[in-house]
Parts: C-alpha cells; sequence; structure tokens
C-alpha cells in the first residue's frame, strides 16, 4: 500500500512539473521576450552642489587668475539631504554628510544646480562661526546665531555672513537678484518631501 502511494505521489509530482515546462515553453514564433533586469538604473539627482577653488592661482603667463572648476567636484545631492528648514535655514544631511566640513574648506565656492540650470552661481561659499572676513551673497555656514545669542551646530544656507550684515544695501540687492531662484529652491525641495516648514 505505502509502495503505492508512492508511485502516486511521483506521477503527480512529475505531471504537474511537465505541465509547468510546457507552459513556459517558446511562444511559435521562437521570439523572446525582453531580458529581465534585477538592478534598477538609479535616477540620477536633479539638485547638485558642486564645489571650486575660488583661490588665485599663477597662469603660464605669471598673471593671477581665478581658478574655477565647475561640476568637478560634487559635494552633495538632493540623495544626501535629510531637511531643509525654512525658518532657521537648516540644510540638514543624512549620516556622514554631517561631517561636510571634510569634503570641502573654509571659504571655498559652491554651486547649487538644479538639472542644467545653475541656480546660484558662483554667489554661494563655505563659511564657519570662525571666519572673520564678511560675505554679502548666499553662504553655507557651519553654525549659526540666533536671535537669543545661542550657538546651533549644523549647515545653515544664509543671505550673508555674519548674519548681522543682513540689513546692509548689498545683501537686500543679492537677495532680491536671487529671489526667483530661491523659490525654485524651496519648491523643488518641498517636491521631494524634504522641506521642514
Amino acid at each position: 500500500m505505502n509502495r503505492f502511494i508512492n508511485t502516486t505521489v511521483f506521477a503527480v509530482a512529475m505531471a504537474v512539473a511537465g505541465s509547468a515546462l510546457n507552459s513556459c515553453s517558446l511562444p511559435d514564433n521562437h521570439e523572446t521576450d525582453a531580458p529581465f533586469t534585477t538592478c534598477p538604473v538609479a535616477e540620477k539627482p536633479s539638485l547638485v552642489c558642486n564645489g571650486f577653488n575660488v583661490m588665485p592661482t599663477a597662469n603660464a603667463d605669471g598673471n593671477s587668475v581665478a581658478t574655477s572648476e565647475y561640476g568637478n567636484s560634487v559635494i552633495f545631492t538632493e540623495n544626501d539631504i535629510c531637511y531643509f528648514d525654512v525658518n532657521t535655514r537648516e540644510l540638514k544631511f543624512f549620516g556622514e554628510m554631517d561631517s561636510l566640513y571634510k569634503k570641502i574648506g573654509v571659504l571655498e565656492g559652491i554651486e547649487f544646480h538644479l538639472g542644467d540650470k545653475m541656480l546660484f552661481s558662483g554667489s554661494c561659499t563655505s563659511v564657519s562661526l570662525a571666519c572673520s572676513q564678511i560675505f554679502d551673497d548666499i553662504v553655507l555656514c557651519y553654525g549659526d546665531i540666533d536671535e537669543d545669542g545661542n550657538v546651533r551646530n549644523g549647515y545653515y544656507l544664509l543671505d550673508c555672513y555674519p548674519s548681522w550684515y543682513a540689513d546692509s544695501d548689498a545683501v537686500k540687492a543679492n537677495r532680491a537678484k536671487h529671489a526667483g531662484d530661491w523659490a525654485t529652491f524651496i519648491e523643488y525641495l518641498d517636491s521631494k518631501g524634504k522641506l521642514r516648514k
């Protein structure tokens, strides 16, 4: 009896396997479907921050020229951004990006690109609270001082450095110049769910 059950189970299993193989056979025209891909292609980030050297160097004639390596040094992309806080202007990064200062030097120039468009072209620079220079245009600053005089750690995308210089005519003019690009920057991060209000 046991032998009969084993033979019956084996026969049924073979019939099921045969049906499965038959249903997977090639169609009559012997064309195969497109190959299956196991690794989807990652979408290229649209928002990119590039770094460049703003220090003057000497050319072959001995004349001093500013060097710029646009696009050669990616500092971070939208994929590295956890959120941007519209009120404090904090740009919070994931994990290791919190030590961004290792990737860019103080007073190095940075540019924000959205696709093929430059948003903040040549106007951004990287500074820290230890910097004694004044900048009347957009800066990525490590640290910020709030209205009560408290120091906050992290990265802040500010209109100028230091913050007390914000009411100057030069900063107001640059803020007006960047208004459209700034709105685009905010809208894009909002569309990606990376905006804190």
